[in-house]
């Protein structure tokens, strides 16, 4: 069944595809989410979000790549310090259309099983991919458990793979721009739910990288101390916000 069936009138869809240095893995990754998307969507666009400080040549291809392609699009990092956060923000604030699917440019996800996304989004905001089995050594699989966990408490978040970077959304249920480097899907995921988001999680396959290496991970497979404290800081602040924002809901603006 398609995904013009599933939704009534197919889905408008801008694709996401952060990528650092990855230039291994991106030909393969942008072409089969072109096909993934051409296939059901009724209009769509894909925007690649490089970093200027990428040494392998990734910002480059992408730019080739876009040149010869109008469905693509190039959105630029600026040098300097990088965040998962600010690359997705940057291409939320880029994307045009409805419905956002977000894969990453590492090719640990296929985007030929979007579909699978599609088929559950009639009737939610978010469609958010578990990856399962999740192809990741245990020291990983170990700090997702710890992370998911943090989110549960801190911010009410029950999903099982917040982190998994395979998800649809609608772009209007987010409510806005994204403001922490580091948090990326758990922010993404808070807010939305926190304005009432319904959502479903959809089990997707998951595979050891194409290209590219995590930013995060020390030599032990642990995330680096210094992003635990800066996570940490910024699920505090966005609980924060968030519970600022409801207040509001509730009062109305505050008066200063």
């Amino acid at each position: 069944m398609d995904m013009a069936s599933r939704e009534g009138p197919a889905l408008k869809v801008s694709a996401i595809v952060p990528c650092y240095e990855e230039a291994g893995a991106l030909d393969w990754v942008v072409e089969r989410t072109l096909r993934a998307l051409e296939r059901g969507c009724g209009e769509m666009e894909v925007i690649l979000v490089v970093h200027a400080s990428a040494r392998d040549g990734t910002p480059a291809l992408a730019a080739t790549r876009a040149q010869k392609d109008p469905r693509l699009r190039v959105v630029v990092q600026p040098a300097g310090p990088r965040g998962y956060g600010r690359a997705l923000a940057l291409g939320l604030e880029a994307a045009r259309l409805p419905w956002v699917f977000l894969c990453d440019g590492d090719g640990q996800f296929d985007p030929l099983d979007f579909p699978r996304l599609a088929a559950a989004a009639p009737g939610v905001d978010l469609a958010a991919g578990v990856r399962a089995p999740r192809a990741d050594p245990w020291p990983r699989r170990l700090a997702a458990r710890i992370y998911n966990a943090l989110l549960r408490i801190l911010l009410g978040v029950p999903l099982r793979d917040v982190d998994c970077a395979f998800k649809l959304f609608r772009r209007q249920s987010v409510g806005g721009t994204l403001r922490h480097r580091h948090l990326a899907d758990g922010e993404l995921v808070a807010r939305l739910l926190s304005r009432g988001g319904r959502w479903r999680e959809v089990e997707v396959p998951h595979r050891a990288r194409r290209a590219g290496r995590s930013q995060a991970e020390g030599r032990t497979g642990f995330p680096h101390a210094s992003l635990v404290v800066a996570v940490m800081g910024e699920m505090l602040r966005l609980r924060r916000e968030l519970r600022r924002a409801r207040r509001q809901v509730r009062t109305g603006p505050e008066k200063r």
